[in-house]
């Protein structure tokens, strides 16, 4: 979607409101800098109008997602070499599943997850439980996979879901980052969330942008 320049006005009108209310905190830690976007007229019952979407941010979100590789041999040799967060060989796999609170600690603390794809099914078996329902499910890769460029590109990425709840939040910078920066990481988000939806732009109720540790400022892309 293109936004007009009244809507980019109003996006950084919201974003400079926040980035005054942090600087009035006078908090003594890097704050980030959350979108929230509440939807309307979705009946959340039928599976189309639910969705998961991985979204490359133009300027990151300011904390680079941390990503978790299964592999074994020569792709497993890549990804360290690409300098992954971790790397898990596949006969590793039944740690996790034995020890469930140490999978769930392995699912939060890591965003992305890929693996080789001959080990999709055992990740699945080994790892679905808690991977599932966070949206956390490997993306399969192979020799053939660009792997450099797709770890960049999760680095700068966040994750969307619109599963149970008809509103979506994620983080799209933090303090320090420039205010047209954060307003073209939010374009971003926004051009996803109205390419997904029924009625596009039409089903945002509406919209935030707030620290995390300051109070929601409104933004309304109509003006009104």
């Amino acid at each position: 979607m293109s936004f007009t320049r009244m809507q980019r006005d109003m996006l950084r009108k919201g974003v400079e409101e926040v980035f005054r209310f942090i600087e009035e905190s006078g908090r003594k830690f890097r704050q980030s800098i959350e979108l929230i976007v509440n939807l309307r007229d979705i009946d959340l019952k039928k599976p189309e109008n639910r969705f998961m979407d991985v979204i490359s941010l133009p300027h990151g979100s300011g904390k680079p997602a941390k990503i978790c590789v299964v592999a074994s041999g020569a792709l497993a040799s890549n990804a360290k070499n690409i300098g992954v967060d971790l790397i898990i060989d596949p006969n590793d796999l039944t740690l996790y599943a034995s020890d469930r609170r140490k999978g769930k600690k392995l699912a939060r603390e890591y965003d992305f997850f890929l693996a080789e794809a001959q080990y999709m099914g055992l990740v699945g078996r080994y790892l679905g439980a808690v991977l599932g329902p966070r949206g956390k499910m490997p993306t399969p890769i192979t020799l053939t996979t660009p792997l450099e460029d797709t770890i960049k590109s999760l680095r700068n990425s966040v994750r969307i879901r619109v599963r149970t709840s008809p509103q979506v939040k994620c983080r799209v910078g933090v303090e320090g980052m420039s205010i047209d920066e954060i307003v073209e990481n939010i374009e971003a988000v926004l051009s996803r969330i109205i390419s997904r939806v029924p009625k596009g732009i039409g089903n945002i109720e509406s919209m935030y942008v707030k620290g995390t540790m300051t109070p929601a400022v409104k933004i309304s892309l109509s003006g009104g």
